[in-house]
């Protein structure tokens, strides 16, 4: 018999760590410990050091948990069953290696969507009841001033009956609460600060030096939203006529789009893809705006077809950005236009002609030149010398400056 090899000895005495198994095991874990979640936090994140307190179902379920936590400003709540609950046709684990026993052990991990509530909008019980007492009286006092006879006696005759000793006791005491409060009242300057920080535009930053330094705009857009645009088959198809576009894109007849699009495709050298993500998104707000009637918020189905099968987290950040419980109210629609023209203006050198876009989106040039103002913009009129035809253009001035907010006259 032949010499045995070294390489043979050795790898029959000493086997190698890749032929190890790896033991599996599962933890289920007990009545007294909660198991670790999984939570999916759309739009805002909060810090990592913000505590969560998990709390149990009061009905004997013991898989119903409701998990809450809170920062200055912004309280998160999340739960896995009721309306709250996601839809999820999987089950998540959990699993931990130990490299000493050489095992992973899994243990079922649910999961949460977290809602977030900004404190600062919440209204107090008696904040409300104030409001509606100011609406009943402003509807007594117009009754009085113009309707007839018959319904002035009615509402005077309604207002004697309902004075009665306890609302006179807590009107006293509203007064006296008020009279103490006037003197640390808002100022006027805090209460026009307070109108502008309502508006519904992006975050911003009043001290930047450039144009591009004005706008957070990944408070509009998250890389994790850009990253899914389906560029790829954008450039792939070599589109080179705007008709070409129609198919590709979610709203393919806007010519703000369509040109950028195309001369970014047919530029020389390396596509820039980051730039085509901006602009498919922003063909994806276009048709969002335009395209989806507010009572197909709730068809998703729907929503995907109109908007040409967009990804899922694209359609999930719509709606918690731009809906209030799958409702579009008008501030929501106005947001969407200031986020959208933020974008546009950031694709276009911060340099846009308002015209332009007022065409894409079926609306009048004063609504689009109107908010390019109330985002900081300068609009000018430029009279063509050859043509002797005008044309708008708005630029973004820094340091931002927003027009004066006016109370109307009464």
């Amino acid at each position: 018999m032949g010499k045995r090899k070294h390489s043979e000895t050795t790898s029959e005495s000493k086997p190698s760590k890749s032929s190890r198994n790896v033991k599996i095991a599962i933890e289920t874990p007990s009545k007294n410990v909660d198991s670790p979640y999984l939570a999916a936090f759309p739009g805002t994140q909060p810090p990592a050091s913000t505590p969560f307190t998990s709390y149990r179902s009061l009905d004997g379920n013991e898989k119903k948990r409701l998990v809450i936590g809170e920062t200055e400003k912004v309280k998160f709540t999340g739960s896995n069953s009721g309306e709250d609950a996601p839809e999820s046709y999987c089950q998540y684990l959990v699993g931990v290696y130990s490299k000493s026993k050489n095992t992973v052990t899994l243990t079922p991990a649910p999961v949460l969507r977290i809602h977030r509530n900004v404190k600062s909008l919440a209204l107090s019980d008696d904040t409300i009841r104030k409001k509606n007492t100011q609406f009943n009286e402003a509807k007594t006092s117009l009754g009085l001033a113009f309707g007839t006879a018959k319904a002035k006696k009615q509402l005077k005759d309604d207002e004697r009956n309902a004075v009665t000793g306890e609302q006179l006791k807590n009107a006293i005491h509203d007064m006296h609460r008020e009279i103490g409060e006037s003197s640390t009242g808002p100022t006027r300057d805090e209460i026009k600060q307070a109108m502008k920080d309502d508006l519904p535009i992006p975050a911003h930053n009043l001290e930047a030096e450039q144009p591009q330094d004005a706008y957070d705009l990944s408070s509009i857009v998250t890389d994790e939203e850009l990253v899914v645009m389906p560029v790829k088959e954008l450039i792939q198809a070599k589109p080179q006529t705007t008709k070409d576009l129609y198919p590709l894109l979610p709203y393919g007849h806007s010519k703000f789009i369509n040109d950028r699009i195309l001369e970014t495709i047919q530029a020389s050298g390396k596509t820039d893809r980051p730039r085509l993500r901006v602009l498919m998104y922003i063909s994806y707000l276009m048709a969002y705006l335009c395209r989806i009637n507010p009572k197909d918020l709730k068809n998703r189905r729907k929503m995907e077809t109109i908007m040409n099968n967009p990804p899922n987290i694209i359609l999930d950040q719509l709606a918690e950005r731009y809906t209030t419980h799958e409702v579009r109210t008008p501030f929501m629609n106005d947001k969407i236009l200031c986020y959208m023209l933020v974008l546009c203006l950031s694709v276009a050198d911060y340099q846009l002609n308002p015209d332009i876009l007022a065409k894409d989106l079926s609306l009048k040039s004063t609504k689009v030149a109107t908010v390019l103002r109330n985002l900081g913009c300068k609009v000018d009129t430029i009279k063509s010398k050859t043509h002797g035809s005008t044309t708008k253009k708005a630029s973004l001035i820094v340091p931002l400056k927003f027009p004066e907010i006016s109370r109307g006259r009464r």
